[in-house]
């Protein structure tokens, strides 16, 4: 059953400059168990969806898996997006399952939008914006010439 999405953000810890990249997937409780063959790490799973108060540029509710391996290691989440359209369905549908971008996160705001602006004023341009005020942040962002993108998170202590 999802949970709400305002309050499990409130559980995250949020490291400066903490990376992980991020994997889309038809199926990611299956990639995880795939994955854990030659990757040995516990994995978390999420159901994520979104509430009146959370937005995002597309406007639609959206509904997603996310499965979190926690260990020593760079994080990886890997995500499967269940409804509405979104950056990770139309990634689906364009490419099928592989890596979809990288995230920086940050635990305090000025250092998040100096960076933002930064990448911003380098040709980067926004692909998707989600907040939930007081909570977190998020712009995901795409290289103008070799399509990269990054997500940019900002979570509230």
């Amino acid at each position: 059953m999802p949970f709400n999405i305002s309050k499990k953000f409130e559980d995250l810890t949020a490291l400066s400059r903490r990376q992980y990249s991020c994997f889309v997937t038809y199926d990611a409780e299956s990639m995880a168990r795939k994955l854990s063959c030659a990757y040995p790490v516990k994995w978390n799973i999420f159901d994520f969806e979104t509430e009146k108060s959370f937005s995002a540029d597309s406007g639609s509710p959206l509904l997603y898996q996310m499965q979190i391996s926690e260990g020593a290691h760079k994080p990886m989440i890997l995500i499967t997006p269940y409804s509405g359209n979104n950056i990770f369905s139309d990634y689906l549908d364009a490419f099928g399952e592989g890596f979809h971008h990288d995230c920086f996160m940050y635990e305090n705001l000025e250092e998040y939008k100096r960076e933002l602006a930064h990448l911003l004023e380098s040709g980067y341009s926004k692909v998707q914006h989600c907040s939930k005020q007081t909570v977190f942040e998020s712009y995901i962002l795409k290289h103008p010439e070799s399509q990269f993108m990054l997500e940019l998170l900002f979570l509230a202590k």
